[in-house]
Parts: C-alpha cells; structure tokens; sequence
C-alpha cells in the first residue's frame, strides 16, 4: 500500500532577442528549451517492483512575446511521479538538462508507503496526496470514495452509492483500528 512520490520543476532556457527577419543576430530560447525537452523525453525512467513506473509529464510550456521577435526566455513545468526516490530522478533530469537550461525544483517528496489494513482493499497509487506534508499525525492511510480518472477534470464527482459505501468502509476501518484487528 502507498504513493507514488512527486517532483515538480521550472525549467528555464535564456537566449537573446533578435528580429526574426535576422535571426542569426538572436539565440531561441524556445528552440534551446526545445532540444532540452527532446533529452528529457529520451530518459529511461527508473522502475520500481512495488511502485511501478516513473513517469514524466510536460504540463506547461511558455515564451516569446511575438511572431517576429526571436525569443529571449522560455519556461515549461514538468510534474514527475516518482517510484523510486527523488535524488536518483534529479540526477537524471540533470544530466539530460546539461547545463543547457536552469532547474527549480518547486516541490519534491518520495514515494510513501502507507497503513495496510486486513480486510479492506490495498493498492499502490499512482498520484500523491498531502500525506508526505503530515508527518507528525501518525502512521498515513489513504482511504476514501471516488475515482482518481474522475479528478482534475470537468466531470470530477462522487457518486452518491460512493459517499454511502463510504460510510460503511470508514466504520469497519474504526472497527479494526480499534480491535486491532
């Protein structure tokens, strides 16, 4: 039972303006980020037995300011979900970055092994939760009703036979906790 863990960076590409009619006069950082990115895709991600897979999302990719103007600075973040631990993953974004670009880690925490109870349902996740942000609340169980696949979309929901389903899993988990099952 537990989380994948999280790594969240802002990589930023600099360059020089220029008139795009003139482009020898200017340096693309868009094309930089681009060469950057295209090492980043090339990155055979780490597996882990119980985890499974790293995997590596571009969600944002910026810059420029006009069609004629050779971009100065470009940016994307990448959200990373960690099977094994963050240090390895860094060193390998780092090494496929080269120098090339600047890295800024906004938020990093390993996989997490939580609670598994006898009885209820077990899984590995593959998304993270706050639970790494709580440290001093005790042994983490992640335990709850709806659907990841439904999360960060516009149809997000809980079904109602969920929420009641719900109510029984939360008194058996209480029952247990408490018996020490």
């Amino acid at each position: 039972m537990g989380t994948k863990g999280s790594l969240q960076v802002i990589i930023r590409a600099e360059g020089r303006a220029a008139h795009s009619a003139y482009p020898e006069q200017g340096e693309s950082a868009i094309e930089k980020l681009l060469d950057v990115l295209n090492g980043i895709r090339q990155i055979d991600w780490p597996v882990h037995e119980s985890f499974g897979e790293t995997t590596c999302n571009i969600g944002v990719i910026s810059g420029g300011t006009r069609a004629n103007v050779i971009p100065d600075e470009a940016q994307t973040t990448l959200q990373i979900r960690l099977a094994i631990d963050s240090q390895t993953v860094k060193q390998l974004l780092e090494a496929a970055v080269g120098g090339r670009a600047t890295l800024d880690y906004k938020s990093v925490h390993d996989p997490v092994r939580l609670m598994a109870i006898d009885g209820l349902e077990q899984t590995i996740v593959r998304f993270t939760t706050d639970i790494p942000y709580l440290p001093k609340w005790g042994t983490p169980l992640l335990i709850g009703p709806g659907s990841i696949l439904d999360a960060h979309t516009e149809h997000e929901r809980v079904a109602k036979a969920e929420l009641m389903r719900a109510v029984d899993i939360y008194v058996e988990l209480a029952r247990k906790l408490l018996n020490n099952d």
